[in-house]
Order: C-alpha cells, then sequence, then structure tokens
C-alpha cells in the first residue's frame, strides 16, 4: 500500500515537472545546458531562429532563472562588426592606383650639371606629376604589395656662378618597389595606414637648354630606391577604398657623368578595389 502510494506520489511529481518542461519556452533550459554565463552567440543558426530571443522571453527567463547573470542578443551592428572581423581575417588580392604632385627637392652644393660648355651649378625644378599602380595581398591589417612608380619633374633654372639661367629638360623617375603598409582599426569607414618599401629606380636626366645655350644631355642610371609614406583611407563599400597620401621616395647617388642626388616629395590621390 505504501508503495502504491510512493509510486502514484512521483508520478504526480513527475507530470507536474513535465508540464512545466513543455510549457516553458527553449531557452528556458540553455542556463542548464550551458551554464550561468551562457550566450546567445554560442546557438547554432537554426536554434536561434526556431526560439528568438524577445523582452518578454528575458525577462521569463531571469524570472525562472535567478542563475543567468548575463543573456546577448545578436544586433545588426555586431553582425555586421563579425563578419568585418572574418573578412579582415582572410587574405585578399587587391588593385590600387594613385596620381599626384610631385615636388623634387632643389640640388644641394654636391650636385652639379655637366654641359657641352664645361659649366656646373645647381639645378632647381618644377613641381611635376606622380603616378602608380600596385598590385598587392591584404592579410587582416598588414598589406604587401609591388608597386610600380613615375615620377617627373621640368628643369626650372640652372645656376652656376651666381647667375641664374632658365633651363628646358626634365628629371623623371620609373620605379618598381615592394611596399609593405600597416592598416589601422579604428572601427568606422576612416583607415589610417602607414608604411614603407624598397626596390629599385631607373633615372632619367634630359636637358635640351640652358639660356640661350642649346644642349643635347640625356643620360640614364639605374639605382636602388626606398620610400616612407603615411595615409588615411576611406571605404566606400566593402571592396573599394579612396585615399589621401605622402610620400618621401630617395634613392641612391645617381652618377650621370657627375653624381647627383634625388629627394622626392609627393602628395596623392588614389583609390583601392579589393578582390
Amino acid at each position: 500500500m505504501n508503495m502504491r502510494v510512493f509510486i502514484t506520489m512521483l508520478t504526480v511529481i513527475l507530470a507536474v515537472q513535465a508540464e512545466e518542461l513543455l510549457a516553458a519556452p527553449l531557452y528556458d533550459m540553455r542556463p542548464m545546458l550551458f551554464g550561468s554565463q551562457w550566450s546567445a552567440e554560442n546557438l547554432s543558426p537554426a536554434t536561434a531562429w526556431a526560439s528568438p530571443l524577445t523582452d518578454n522571453s528575458i525577462e521569463a527567463t531571469k524570472a525562472s532563472n535567478p542563475n543567468v547573470t548575463k543573456i546577448q542578443t545578436p544586433t545588426p551592428s555586431s553582425a555586421a562588426s563579425r563578419r568585418r572581423n572574418f573578412d579582415a581575417e582572410g587574405g585578399k588580392f587587391y588593385i590600387s592606383g594613385n596620381v599626384g604632385v610631385s615636388t623634387l627637392v632643389d640640388s644641394d652644393t654636391k650636385v652639379c650639371c655637366p654641359l657641352s660648355d664645361g659649366l656646373f651649378g645647381e639645378g632647381s625644378f618644377d613641381d611635376g606629376s606622380i603616378f602608380t599602380g600596385a598590385v598587392g595581398y591584404l592579410k587582416g591589417s598588414l598589406r604587401v604589395e609591388g608597386e610600380l612608380s613615375h615620377r617627373k619633374n621640368d628643369w626650372e633654372a640652372f645656376t652656376s656662378g651666381g647667375t641664374r639661367l632658365v633651363t628646358e629638360g626634365d628629371f623623371s623617375s620609373l620605379s618598381f618597389m615592394v611596399n609593405g603598409w600597416y592598416d589601422f582599426n579604428t572601427n568606422t569607414n576612416w583607415v589610417p595606414f602607414v608604411g614603407g618599401g624598397v626596390g629599385i629606380s631607373r633615372m632619367s636626366m634630359k636637358i635640351n637648354r640652358v639660356g640661350n645655350i642649346a644642349t643635347s644631355f640625356d643620360k640614364i642610371d639605374t639605382v636602388l630606391a626606398s620610400q616612407f609614406g603615411a595615409g588615411i583611407g576611406y571605404k566606400l563599400t566593402p571592396k573599394v577604398t579612396i585615399n589621401l597620401s605622402y610620400r618621401l621616395f630617395g634613392t641612391q647617388k645617381v652618377e650621370l657623368e657627375d653624381i647627383y642626388e634625388y629627394l622626392n616629395h609627393s602628395i596623392m590621390l588614389g583609390s583601392r578595389i579589393t578582390f
């Protein structure tokens, strides 16, 4: 008899508990499965879709489970942030291009310009142009690329013995550089960056006229080159970035019958497309 009463009472208790479990939403069981620090982000998409978290369900969960201390609900912004982080972690190829203004530092006292009549002096140059194109690989915040660039500055004047002579000609460089860049994560569309590179440069000096003196000075030399740069980009889309940048570019001393030094400042506007 006592056994029958015990079995009857146990049956009633199990029935009541089963009713409560069936009536309770699925998320009430999550703390028991995952612990008090469970997070909605640990759920599979199918589970999260089958039992979406609402304000009422969250309050019910807190009321029925006092041990639950943290409930996180995914938001569009956090999901987008996770997508951005995932995209950043994966390696991607890109192409980029820049165009801008090239300023060539005037010759110092070590630079001299040989002419057909044997005069030597210092040269000054007009602001010129710069064009760059690169193919690179992006991994997280780091970018590595191969870059081809062309800088050209026209002669402005040639000074010798205190006499300044208007000069026609140009000083140009065609360079191949291997660059490394670091992008700073600001959690916005604005992306500052800094970096530099090393490579080789084909230097070309042409002088057609100095004052009233016609000449045919045309020399070429290939030297090692290096550069430093910094700038800021803006993400128009996840794949397209526009940027404003500065470059300081210099080479070894260029030997064109005499020794020349080449140091160039550039301000450029460009874009980058990621694949």
